[in-house]
């Protein structure tokens, strides 16, 4: 009886176990599985490559964007802080993780993790309502999408997605509603992001690129110094921007941290990934030089003046001091992918940021856009009067307030009040425009703006196209353009008068030989003679060494010519016709070149179609 009992038990729990299983089974949908049928897999296939596909170029967007997809909103720069939130790199804005405002305020807007993780998302979520059936509604297929919602994992070398969307997929009798979709994508985002998020760390604790950037200037440009002359020693600013500019471009894109430890040009990195660095001249680049005379840098002599004859020589001092703001960009690299971010460098005062001891560049100006209270309508036109959308800031002193974007060509926006401040319009495919305007009431500023059209540039040789070395330098009162032939052979621009001057060169080996020449300078007489203020002729030989001409000057010339509105519209092409000139030999022939550079004019017409002219 004993074991019946017990049997009995076990009987009954069995009985319960199934009735509870049956029960889970029918009313749980969530606890079974249906399978897909097998005409239905293609479709779920696809959907999943789609996907894929999306997330891939979410990915790329973001290391090609600075970590963005949805880049935050454009602030313009003015004409004194020239740096706007973003860098423009080709068809990208790449917003700044580091920079200074207009307003002369430090910013940053670094991405973090998170941040990324949700641009993904909502990348997803919105692209894969694009995903494409129409090949499968062609054989019968009905498919209906739902409301995706998209959660994502960034990894050091994957990112995960899970995808929460209602796929209803009919095709006959069959029909199957395909819901969660779950992949991962191989990739190094997480690892690249966290090595330039350690590079940007470095660099604001460091200023690791700031301390080159000072080397640079004392490199290639005039700091501090004494030079054993009785003549004023005088230097173009223009020049030294010239010249520091292109010291950067080459010293910043020295930077690497694959080199050997003792090379100057590695940067030590915790970070095993290549990391490179670059800064083109092309680029805003602020720079302040103190002192100046006009656009010039003039270092007096000493020991030449009435009185001081008594010295026996003379010697010019100088001491400059410089300001420089600059981009950086920063590419981190593994395996094919590439993350890139830039920021701004600051040398104030000769140093770097850290040099600026107990100083605040945060607190030393007062931002009147905070003071923003005079009603004022913007109207924005072009040539023929038709509403143009564009981003619209008003500079006062050394702020810049950003009001917005117009529409339909208008713009209501309190303006601080400002004497003669700058009201600047930016609209893509349109000139920037700037008008003096005084927001001292309300008013209704009007701006119309000049189209761009984008040109192609063929140079014309002896009726032949040329495709030699060569440089075309375009510019007008607000412009200036120079196009390096090879390269990229298109400008865009705007009505009106510009000046046109084409450089062509070719390889030589023309070598200059050495000469002596002789310089001369009235100095005071040693003395009592000197003390009246007599002078001499003080005389001194300069020896040249002999110099090597790498590119010779073969061809070229100049001109103005005047594109009206008409002509852009109905062209695409810039056809310029320059003479060829002998290849030098000689140091009389080189000059003769430059010579006829200044007197060959140049032939310029507006074509649409590209002319073949051989």
């Amino acid at each position: 009886m004993g074991k019946k009992g017990q049997v009995t038990i076990f009987v009954i729990i069995a009985i319960l176990v199934v009735v509870a299983g049956i029960l889970i089974y029918t009313l749980d949908d969530s606890f079974r599985e249906e399978p897909i049928p097998t005409s239905i897999e293609p479709v779920k296939t696809a959907f999943m490559d789609c996907v894929e596909a999306k997330t891939s170029l979410a990915v790329s967007l973001l290391e090609s964007n600075g970590g963005y997809i949805e880049s935050p909103e454009f602030v313009p720069g003015t004409r004194y802080q020239p740096f706007s939130s973003k860098l423009k790199l080709g068809g990208l804005r790449i917003p700044y993780w580091f920079y200074t405002s207009g307003s002369s305020l430090e910013k940053t807007q670094v991405p973090t993790v998170e941040f990324m993780e949700d641009q993904i998302s909502r990348f997803i979520e919105r692209e894969s309502l694009e995903c494409d059936f129409d090949l499968f509604e062609e054989e019968g297929f009905h498919v209906k999408s739902g409301k995706p919602i998209a959660e994502v994992k960034i990894d050091d070398d994957f990112v995960q997605v899970d995808l929460n969307m209602d796929l209803s997929v009919e095709k006959g009798m069959e029909s199957a509603i395909l819901k969660d979709h779950n992949l991962r994508v191989n990739t190094n985002l997480g690892s690249l992001y966290e090595a330039a998020k350690e590079i940007y760390d470095r660099e604001q604790s460091e200023y690791f690129l700031e301390k080159y950037s000072v080397d640079v200037v004392r490199l290639y440009a005039p700091v501090d110094g004494v030079e054993l002359t009785c003549s004023p020693m005088v230097w173009n600013a223009d020049q030294i921007y010239e010249n520091i500019s292109e010291g950067l471009e080459v010293n910043i894109g020295s930077l690497n941290n694959k080199g050997r430890r003792d090379d100057y040009y590695t940067v030590d990195l915790d970070t095993d990934y290549s990391t490179r660095f670059y800064y083109s001249k092309d680029w805003p680049t602020y720079m302040e030089i103190n002192p100046t005379d006009g656009n010039m840098l003039v270092a007096k002599p000493v020991g030449n003046q009435q009185g001081m004859g008594v010295l026996g020589f003379c010697y010019v001092p100088y001491h400059f001091v410089y300001n420089l703001r600059h981009p950086v960009l920063v590419q981190v690299t593994e395996g094919g992918e590439m993350f890139q971010f830039p920021m701004v460098v600051l040398i104030e005062g000769n140093l770097a940021r850290e040099g600026k001891a107990g100083q605040s560049t945060a607190g030393k100006t007062e931002d009147v856009c905070e003071f923003a209270n005079t009603k004022t309508k913007v109207s924005i036109y072009d040539g023929d009067l038709k509403p143009v959308d564009g981003v619209v800031s008003f500079s006062c002193v050394d702020s810049s307030c950003n009001l917005g974007n117009s529409a339909n060509g208008e713009l209501e926006a309190l303006f601080p009040q400002c004497v003669n401040g700058v009201l600047e319009v930016s609209a893509e495919g349109y000139k920037d425009e700037e008008i003096i305007y005084s927001s001292m009431q309300e008013g209704n500023p009007i701006l119309i703006l000049e189209k761009e059209y984008n040109q192609d540039i063929s140079l014309i040789i002896g009726g032949k196209e040329y495709t030699g070395e060569g440089m075309i330098s375009i510019s007008s009162e607000d412009v200036s353009e120079t196009i390096i032939l090879g390269e990229e052979n298109n400008i865009d621009i705007s009505q009106g008068e510009y000046d046109i001057q084409v450089h062509l060169y070719k390889s030589s080996e023309l070598k200059l030989p050495a000469s002596t020449q002789e310089h001369c300078v009235r100095v005071p007489r040693t003395g009592i003679l000197g003390l009246a203020g007599l002078t001499k002729n003080d005389c001194t030989e300069v020896e040249v060494p002999e110099q090597l001409v790498t590119n010779a000057l073969i061809g070229g010339g100049s001109g103005k010519y005047i594109f009206s509105e008409d002509e852009l519209k109905n062209s695409n092409r810039i056809v310029i016709t320059a003479d060829a000139m002998n290849e030098p030999t000689s140091l009389e022939e080189l000059q003769n070149n430059y010579i006829l550079m200044d007197t060959n004019e140049l032939g310029v017409t507006l074509a649409w179609d590209k002319i073949k002219y051989y």
